[in-house]
């Protein structure tokens, strides 16, 4: 989607948002461990380029289209529509003006407002009693800022190292999600239930309710990562945005609960 943005004047082929969703739907269906935002982002950008050349739409507008459908899908998944806006003009819109900002407001918006009326209006997560803080604390998120900072460069070398890895394995390509697939498989058997297999929104809900032990939020946090890894880097179709809030959320709650400990 963004290089067809900036080198493409916004125009993708028409045949991705059929096949992405069949593909992700099987994928995720079946219990790889991806997310739905990636896709219907994608699936979104792709809508939105169709329309501007069904309409013989100028690059420009072609390019304003795109980032209206992708942020209409983030804003439906998440019911966030001031998020799936503000996501769509930061990562593909850099640059916008005030006058294209409204349409993807608005887009984002209805995106939200149609996802709920079949979904149902209620947030991706739970959130059990509210968090205070005091100024004392400030230090303390500065230090899981930089924590996540270096967790986000482990999970990335991990990521394009197994994808490497596969492109590597010398198997036919048509064989390579199914062995990944069967990676993931044994990982899940032992954490069923937690959100390893599939989109994981309901692990990431039990974490934020605070139901887990510190040795099992550091085994998911593994888990999650090695499973995600194996399920797009072997060819499998998704996204690892709820994956990296999953990640994120658990070292969140295992290094909270470290502090918890020792106060």
């Amino acid at each position: 989607v963004m290089e067809a943005v900036v080198l493409k004047g916004g125009k993708i082929r028409k045949r991705v948002a059929l096949l992405k969703v069949i593909v992700s739907s099987i994928t995720i269906g079946s219990g790889g461990s991806a997310g739905r935002e990636g896709p219907i982002a994608q699936i979104g950008a792709t809508i939105g380029s169709i329309l501007g050349q069904v309409f013989k739409l100028d690059s420009r507008d072609v390019r304003l289209l795109v980032v209206c459908g992708l942020s209409a899908g983030i804003a439906g998944t998440f019911n966030a529509p001031l998020g799936g806006a503000l996501f769509g003009m930061e990562v593909l819109y850099r640059g916008i003006h005030l006058l294209d900002a409204m349409p993807v407001i608005l887009a984002s918006v209805l995106g939200a407002t149609v996802a709920s009326v079949f979904l149902g209006s209620s947030p991706a997560f739970k959130v059990v009693g509210a968090t205070t803080w005091t100024p004392s604390e400030l230090p303390l998120y500065i230090l899981l800022g930089a924590f996540l900072g270096l967790l986000s460069v482990l999970w990335v070398r991990i990521f394009y190292g197994i994808e490497d890895l596969f492109e590597k394995i010398p198997i036919p390509a048509s064989l390579k999600p199914a062995l990944g697939g069967f990676a993931v498989g044994v990982i899940g058997m032992f954490f069923l239930g937690y959100g390893v297999m599939g989109v994981g929104y309901e692990g990431v809900n039990m974490v934020l309710a605070e139901e887990l032990t510190l040795l099992m939020l550091l085994a998911l946090g593994a888990a999650k990562l090695m499973a995600t890894s194996f399920t797009i880097g072997s060819g499998g179709s998704g996204g690892v945005f709820a994956p990296s809030l999953y990640i994120g959320s658990v070292s969140y709650t295992h290094l909270r609960a470290h502090e918890t400990e020792a106060d």
